[in-house]
């Protein structure tokens, strides 16, 4: 699992135990502890301090996405599609 700064499309850090892809993410309100599920049928919890700050500001600063594009609808085949 690899947590990545949204702006300069760096990864930050990098979470190492599951042996498949992970599937979800869960980050608790204090942004101090993640639980990730995998397709190897396990649960970790990860014990996300130290980060300079702690992950809390983070997470909720980049917690909103922009609008997808329609060429990126499109590419990763998010309905609805634009009709252009």
């Amino acid at each position: 699992m690899i947590l990545w700064d949204l702006n300069s499309g760096r990864p930050l850090r990098r979470f190492i135990g599951h042996q498949a892809l992970v599937t979800s993410v869960a980050i608790d309100s204090t942004g101090t502890v993640a639980i990730s599920a995998s397709g190897d049928s396990t649960l970790i919890v990860w014990q996300l301090e130290p980060y300079p700050g702690g992950l809390y500001p983070w997470v909720t600063q980049n917690r909103y996405r922009p609008d997808f594009t329609c060429e990126q609808r499109q590419t990763y085949q998010i309905e609805p599609f634009c009709s252009e």
